[in-house]
Order: structure tokens, then sequence, then C-alpha cells
């Protein structure tokens, strides 16, 4: 990607403030740093940073329940997280992306996945992402563990996966490099199938489905052995410890 001048990238901010002044439907966003780190994950066109700014506000209007009151502490992410985990590594790989992790818990109960819920928390590293400054300018490679998985794990997730990819595709970043689904059971290739249909073809030619035992060697071509945490068959800190820290 092509160095931007510095000041440019002010110039474009500046640009912003003031288009986002003149539009009243608009919240007025004075973080010029926010701003900065928008322009950088929709690589720097400011058409397309005004773009996914208006959805991104216009979206919290159409989904309050899921993009507004979003307080970390609340029992309902409690609940939740008594079922899946969700964390980043505790240190980007070789060629610089960051690696998130998804994983469900093998005490779990699936009665606490909760749909909404659960794309309120997905939305809400969403956001952390956009706030990570130069942490956050790395390209983002997404392993999800379907061990564990159940029908009722999927029947719930298929249920949002729409909203999911309506809310992403339309106000989120572009900057995911891959998304692997790990330990995928057969019973789950259809439904997995279903929800991709829902995501544009170039999120979904990023994505691969390794339905086989995934280990540290089968896997170090796509994610670093030393970054994978344990529970996905790397030598990296487990998952629910990677969870406290992030």
């Amino acid at each position: 990607m092509e160095v931007i001048p510095d000041e440019r990238i002010k110039a474009d901010v500046e640009h912003l403030k003031e288009w986002i002044s003149k539009e009243p439907h608009l919240p007025r966003v004075s973080d010029e740093q926010w701003l900065a780190e928008f322009l950088y994950h929709n690589k720097f066109s400011l058409e397309k940073a005004k773009r996914k700014l208006e959805a991104y506000y216009s979206l919290r209007t159409k989904y309050p329940e899921i993009l507004r009151n979003r307080n970390p502490t609340a029992e309902e992410f409690s609940r939740l997280r008594r079922s899946l985990k969700l964390a980043f590594a505790h240190k980007p790989m070789r060629d610089g992306s960051v690696v998130f992790f998804f994983g469900l818990d093998p005490d779990g109960n699936p009665k606490d996945l909760d749909g909404t819920t659960f794309m309120k928390l997905v939305f809400m590293f969403g956001d952390l992402v956009l706030l990570r400054g130069e942490q956050g300018r790395r390209n983002l490679v997404a392993v999800v563990n379907y061990k564990n998985c159940t029908y009722q794990h999927l029947l719930k997730l298929m249920t949002v996966g729409a909203k999911i990819a309506e809310i992403f595709v339309g106000a989120y970043t572009e900057r995911i490099k891959a998304i692997h689904c790990i330990n995928v059971p057969s019973f789950a290739l259809k439904p997995i199938e279903f929800m991709m249909k829902c995501f544009p073809s170039k999120l979904v030619e990023r994505m691969q489905i390794h339905t086989g035992s995934v280990s540290s060697a089968s896997f170090s071509e796509h994610v670093d052995e030393d970054v994978l945490c344990s529970d996905f068959g790397g030598s990296g800190p487990p998952l629910a410890q990677l969870e406290r820290t992030s």
C-alpha cells in the first residue's frame, strides 16, 4: 500500500469533519485520530470513507439492539462468554497480520448463545480494531474453531447471519486477509455454505474451510505456530487467557 503523506491525511480529516458538520443526521465527530483510522481502513478513499461513515451511523439507528447500549460488564455478556470465547492473539504474525480467535467453550451451554448479544459483542470488537491505532493498521486474520459446535449453535448463528453481513459489509473495514474455519464437522458444511451466501464474493474467496483436525504443522502456512493459541493446535497462550487480556 502506498505511503500517504501526513499533510494529505490531515487535509482529508478536515474534509471529513466539514462534510459531517453539513450532514444534520450525523453526530458531530471531533476525534481526528479516529477519523484518520477510518480513512486508513478505507484505503484513504474519501468517497468510500463517507459511504462507510454514513452506514456506520445509520445502521446504529436501524439496529439499536446490536449497535447501542453496549456495556461490556452487563450480565448478557457474562452469560454469552460462558458459551464462547473471542480474543486477539498475544502478538502479530511475522508478516504483521493480527489474528482474531473465536471458539466455543467445551463446558458452555448452547442456550447461553444469544444471537443478538453475539452480534453486539462481535461489533464491539470491530470498533476496537478501529481504535487500536498502529496495531489496528494491520491485516486481520480470523480463526473460527468449530470444535464443540452443535446444531443448536448453528441454528442460532444462522438466524443472525444476514444482519452480520449487512452491518459488516455496510459499515466496517476491508482489512480482512483471511477467515479460517477449523475443525468443521460435516453437519456444519451446509449451514456455513448458506451463511456465506450473505457475504460478497470478495470476502467469500478469503474464507477457507478446514474439516480435519488442525495441528501446528498443518496450519503453520496460515497462522504462525507461536501465534496460534494452544487450544487450536499452536503453542501460543490458551484462548481463555487471551480473552482476559484482550
